[in-house]
C-alpha cells in the first residue's frame, strides 16, 4: 500500500515500523512517555475549552448567532408527538420539515428528559458536541498519522483553528456539531475497517456515517467523500461501497420520508443553491487566498498545514491534498469548515516532520506521543506550548472581533421581540434591517422563532423550497440590508421592486456583533423613518425601533411599481435600455 497517510493501516495489517515505533521494549520508557503525555494533552484540551467556551460564557445565556429555525423545529416535533410534521411553523412560509432531523430530535428529547429550558440546550449542547469533535479528531488522526505525536499536533491545530469550530458552537451547532462529530467517527472507523476488515469496525462506520447523514447535509457530504477517498487511497472499492450502502440504510428513516413528500428533486434541493461553477470558483479563490483557517493573529495552523501538504506532495502521498481540494470545491456551504480536517492532519506532518527537524536532532524523534528526549528539552517543550498559546490567543481575538459571528442576540433586542409578540397581530409581517447579510447576526433568524411573526426576507429554511426560491429570497434580503445606510426612499424602492410592503420595519439597536461593532446599525435610515410623515413609531426602546408601514407608504410602493409599466411597455425604462 503506497502513501504515508495510511501508514496506520499498514500497522493494523502487521506492516510498518511497529516494533521500532510505539511501545516496543522495556515498559519503563513507555510509562515515562505516557506520563509526559499528560501535560501536552491537557494543554490541547484546555485550549479547546477556552476558544470554544469563552464566547458562550459571554453570550448572556442565549445561543450564539443562529439556531432559530432549529429551535422552532424542535418545538414542532414536541407539539406533534415527535412525528415529523409536513411543514415547520417557522416564519409562516410553509417550509417543509425536510432538514436532517437527528440533532433536532436530540435537543427536543433532552428538553423533556432534563430540567433545563429548551433555549439553554441551544447554548450548551453545541459546546459539548464541539469538544467531543476534538476527541473524535484525535481518533481519526491516530488512524491516519504515523505516531501519537503527529496525531496530537493535528488535534491541537483542529482545537484552535477558528474555522473548525466557529459554526459548531453556535445555536445551529445542535445539528452541525452532531454531524461533524459523527462524520469524524465514521472516517476513523472506515480507516480501521479498510485496514483489518473486521465486521465490527465496518458496522460502526456504517452506523456513524448513516447518523451523520441524518444530522446535517454537509456532514453527509463529508462522510461520503471521506469513505470514497480513503477507499481510493487503500486501492479497494468493495469495503467502501458496503459502508456507503450501510449508511444509506441507517439514514433511510429520514430520506425516505422526505423523498416521498417532496420527491427526489426536493430531497437534494438544499444542496444545489449556487451551482457547480460558482462552487468551484469560490473553492479556488479560498485555496489561492491562503485564508482558510480564519486565524486573524498569526496563521500558525495554516502555515504548518501548508508545509505538511507540500511534504505530502513531495512524498507522492495524495490523500490529504486531494481531500482538502475536493472539500473546498464541492461543499458550497461548509466546505471551509470540513476542509479543516485534512488541513489539520497535514499540520501534524508540517510541525512534526518539517519544522521540528529543522531545529532538533534526536535519535528517537517521532517515536511516541512526546518523545522522552524531546520532552526533556525545556526550551523545546516551552516552545511547543508557546506555539499553542499564541494560536489560542489568536482564536480568542477572532472570537471577540466584530468580524466573527460568535455573538448572541442582545437582551434589549430580545425584550423588543417580546413586545412584538405581545402587542402586534399574529399575522403581522416585518422587515428586519441590521445591515448584515443573513446568517452573520442572529437578529433576522431568531425573530420568527421568538415572536411567531413573519420576517419577509429571512432566507433560513427556504432552501428546501427549491434553489430559485432561495435565490430570490436571499437577493431580497441583500437588497433590504443595503437600506441600513440609506433613507426611507430606499425602503420604498425595495418594496416597489418586490411588489408589496410589510406592515412593520424593525431596526435593532446596540452593538449587534459584540463590543467592537457600532452602536447603531442604521443611523441614516432610523433618522429618515422617524422624520418621515408616512411611518409611525410603534415602539422605541433600548433594543430596537419599530415603525408601522402605513397604507400611504404601501400605496407609494405600489404606485412606484405601477408607474414603471408604461415606461417598460414603451421601452423608456433603464431596464429596457
Amino acid at each position: 500500500m503506497r502513501g504515508l497517510d495510511l501508514l496506520r493501516l499498514g500497522r493494523l495489517r502487521g506492516e510498518g515500523p511497529s516494533a521500532a515505533g510505539e511501545g516496543a521494549g522495556d515498559a519503563r520508557p513507555r510509562a515515562r512517555a505516557s506520563a509526559a503525555a499528560i501535560v501536552p494533552a491537557f494543554a490541547v484540551g484546555l485550549a479547546a475549552v477556552l476558544v470554544r467556551g469563552i464566547p458562550i460564557l459571554g453570550s448572556g445565556g442565549f445561543p450564539l448567532n443562529d439556531g432559530g429555525l432549529f429551535y422552532s423545529m424542535a418545538r414542532d416535533l414536541q407539539a406533534n408527538s415527535f412525528l415529523m410534521p409536513a411543514t415547520t411553523s417557522y416564519n409562516g412560509a410553509d417550509i417543509p420539515f425536510a432538514y436532517p432531523p437527528l440533532g433536532i430530535y436530540l435537543v427536543a428529547f433532552l428538553h423533556l428528559a432534563l430540567p433545563v429550558r429548551l433555549i439553554d440546550l441551544f447554548v450548551w449542547l453545541p459546546l459539548a458536541l464541539s469538544l467531543a469533535s476534538v476527541a473524535a479528531m484525535f481518533f481519526l488522526a491516530r488512524q491516519l498519522l504515523p505516531t501519537r505525536f503527529h496525531a496530537l499536533v493535528a488535534t491541537a491545530a483542529f482545537a484552535v483553528a477558528p474555522q473548525s469550530y466557529m459554526w459548531v458552537i453556535e445555536g445551529g451547532g445542535v445539528t452541525r456539531g452532531l454531524g461533524l462529530l459523527l462524520a469524524l467517527l465514521a472516517a476513523g472507523w472506515t480507516v480501521r475497517y479498510l485496514g483489518d476488515g473486521r465486521t465490527s469496525q465496518g458496522a460502526l462506520a456504517m452506523l456513524a456515517g448513516g447518523l451523520a447523514v441524518a444530522s446535517h447535509p454537509n456532514a453527509a457530504l463529508f462522510a461520503v467523500l471521506a469513505v470514497v477517498l480513503l477507499g481510493l487511497q487503500a486501492r479497494t472499492l468493495g469495503r467502501p461501497l458496503r459502508i456507503l450502502i450501510g449508511m444509506g440504510i441507517v439514514s433511510a428513516p429520514w430520506w425516505a420520508i422526505v423523498a416521498v413528500r417532496l420527491g427526489p428533486t426536493g430531497l437534494v434541493s438544499a444542496g444545489s443553491l449556487d451551482g457547480p461553477a460558482v462552487v468551484a470558483l469560490r473553492g479556488f479563490l479560498e485555496l489561492l487566498s491562503f485564508s482558510t483557517t480564519g486565524e486573524v493573529f498569526l496563521p500558525i495552523v495554516e502555515a504548518t498545514g501548508f508545509l505538511g501538504l507540500l511534504l505530502c506532495l513531495n512524498r507522492r502521498s495524495w490523500l490529504l491534498p486531494v481531500w482538502l481540494a475536493v472539500e473546498l470545491l464541492v461543499d458550497e456551504r461548509l466546505g471551509t469548515m470540513y476542509a479543516m480536517v485534512p488541513l489539520c492532519l497535514a499540520a501534524g506532518y508540517g510541525l512534526a516532520d518539517v519544522v521540528m527537524p529543522a531545529f532538533v536532532r534526536v535519535s528517537d524523534y517521532g517515536r511516541d506521543l512526546m518523545p522522552g528526549e524531546l520532552w526533556r528539552s525545556t526550551a523545546l517543550r516551552d516552545g511547543l506550548l508557546g506555539i499553542l498559546c499564541i494560536a489560542t490567543f489568536g482564536s480568542l481575538v477572532f472570537d471577540l472581533a466584530a468580524v466573527s459571528p460568535e455573538h448572541a442576540l442582545p437582551a434589549a433586542t430580545r425584550e423588543a421581540y417580546q413586545w412584538v409578540s405581545d402587542n402586534t397581530p399574529a399575522a403581522a409581517s416585518f422587515a428586519i434591517i441590521t445591515g448584515s447579510p443573513a446568517g452573520t447576526d442572529g437578529s433576522q433568524e431568531w425573530f420568527p422563532a421568538l415572536t411567531s411573526r413573519m420576517s419577509v426576507a429571512t432566507p433560513q429554511g427556504v432552501e428546501w423550497l427549491g434553489a430559485e426560491k432561495w435565490r430570490s429570497t436571499y437577493k431580497d434580503n441583500v437588497a433590504l440590508q443595503a437600506c441600513a445606510s440609506d433613507t426611507a426612499e430606499c425602503l420604498l424602492a425595495w418594496a416597489s421592486d418586490r411588489g408589496g410592503a410589510p406592515q412593520y420595519v424593525l431596526l435593532p439597536k446596540g452593538p449587534l456583533l459584540g463590543a467592537g461593532s457600532p452602536n447603531d446599525c442604521c443611523t441614516a435610515l432610523r433618522h429618515s423613518l422617524l422624520a418621515s410623515g408616512d411611518f409611525a413609531v410603534a415602539y422605541d426602546g433600548p433594543g430596537a425601533t419599530i415603525v408601522r408601514w402605513p397604507a400611504v407608504a404601501a400605496r407609494k410602493a405600489r404606485a412606484g411599481r405601477e408607474s414603471e409599466l408604461p415606461r417598460i411597455l414603451t421601452g423608456e425604462s433603464e431596464a429596457a435600455v
